[in-house]
């Protein structure tokens, strides 16, 4: 066979190749960063005696933006004294210090998810940290070596993650939302990636399990064997 119609031979494969991509949370899914979140939170409102409890986390706080949520649960629980950017500051500081810290444990869901995926399959994470924070964390789990993407999203609203993120994340990697499913962890993250136009299933912690997650593929109590191949049929239909 001529060298040159076997080059448009492998030409031809390589377009047929259908390109697809798994997303997810970076701070909520490859770890458990609520948990992360809620200690640090306890620990310094404990010093300005606000008691934490699950209740005002989950009502106040599912979303990653101190800023936004802080002041919030300082005036719903009567704290309207304590020193709101002086907390803020302190808040965001710690939570940062937290995931960088290299204490956190890769959830063991996510290496199985790597390996199960093909080839032509791209995963790529999406996180709220500073982009130097985020990378540390990725590199820390070493999602980094395994060619995982990472989209820093920092400068985010209150409810967060965005259908502007998910789609940012999407370009970034060069694949169309379509042929992209979203591992997500609360209401606001599923319903992002549904006006993204992307498939998702849900993974809720017990921060979350209370949400409604209309509209989503599928939900699982926990990252299993299940989950990854109701993932995999997601992306053999889109």
């Amino acid at each position: 066979m001529p060298k040159k119609k076997v080059e448009q031979e492998v030409a031809v494969e390589q377009k047929s190749v259908s390109v697809k991509a798994v997303l997810f949370e970076l701070e909520n899914f490859a770890v458990k960063g609520r948990d992360v979140v809620f200690n640090v939170l306890k620990k310094i409102l404990a010093d300005k005696d606000v008691k934490l409890t699950l209740g005002m986390f989950s009502r106040y706080c599912s979303h990653p933006s101190v800023k936004h949520f802080l002041p919030m649960m300082l005036k719903m629980e009567a704290k309207a004294k304590v020193s709101e950017p002086k907390l803020i500051t302190e808040v965001g500081e710690a939570i940062t210090s937290a995931f960088a810290g290299g204490s956190l444990k890769l959830e063991a869901g996510v290496p199985r998810l790597l390996k199960a995926m093909e080839s032509s399959v791209v995963v790529a994470a999406l996180s709220g940290l500073d982009n130097e924070t985020a990378r540390q964390v990725a590199a820390n789990l070493g999602l980094v070596d395994s060619g995982v993407t990472i989209l820093s999203y920092p400068n985010h609203g209150k409810n967060f993650p965005s259908a502007d993120a998910w789609l940012k994340l999407a370009k970034k990697i060069s694949i169309q939302p379509a042929r992209c499913v979203v591992v997500a962890t609360s209401a606001v993250s599923c319903k992002a990636a549904l006006s993204a136009g992307m498939r998702s299933i849900i993974v809720p912690d017990k921060y979350t399990a209370y949400q409604d997650f209309g509209g989503a593929d599928n939900i699982f109590d926990e990252f299993d064997d299940s989950a990854i191949e109701c993932i995999t049929q997601l992306l053999k239909a889109s």
